[in-house]
């Protein structure tokens, strides 16, 4: 089973997506930087990947951040996890869903064919950091709802389409 914790976005992070708004600027979904050091903001590089995969799969996806203002940490980990930190248009849809669930499967897929993982692929473990990003009918303010989500690759997936189809 996996587990759901809400967290907190850095401060950057939150105002970007407050001035996409809802629809995330005409993107499904959008790679947020998963690694904060001294009040800034970076995206790994595997990032790179799941930016490709995710727009294999067919989902209109972007970096939250321009080239510019992009900034990359560079590091080698001891042992293998799936981590990815991304934000969904509030109209994203099950077929969206459906994309954003695949292209997470091919990202164990990949680590297994470079060795990085042997084991099932429904068992790998996944560490998701989700954000939804809505518009208040009444008052048009953006609001942001990030949840982190742990556990194997099967039970993370399920966890989001719960979440992100309303039901959760």
């Amino acid at each position: 089973m996996a587990t759901e914790t809400p967290i907190d976005l850095p401060q950057d992070v939150a105002a970007a997506l407050a001035e996409r708004g809802p629809t995330l600027g005409g993107h499904q979904l959008v790679l947020l930087p998963r690694e904060t050091r001294d009040g800034r903001t970076y995206f790994l590089d595997d990032d790179i990947d799941a930016l490709t995969l995710a727009r294999e799969e067919g989902l209109d996806a972007a970096f939250l951040f321009d080239g510019e203002n992009r900034r990359f940490l560079h590091e080698n980990a001891a042992g293998w996890e799936l981590a990815a930190a991304v934000a969904v248009a509030e109209n994203l849809g099950a077929t969206g869903i459906a994309a954003l669930a695949r292209s997470l499967l091919q990202r164990v897929r990949r680590a297994k064919e470079e060795g990085l993982y042997d084991g099932e692929e429904s068992a790998a473990p996944l560490k998701l950091m989700i954000t939804q990003v809505r518009q208040d009918g009444v008052t048009g303010n953006t609001s942001t709802q990030a949840i982190q989500i742990e556990g194997n690759l099967e039970s993370v997936t399920s966890a989001v389409k719960r979440l992100l189809s309303g039901d959760g």
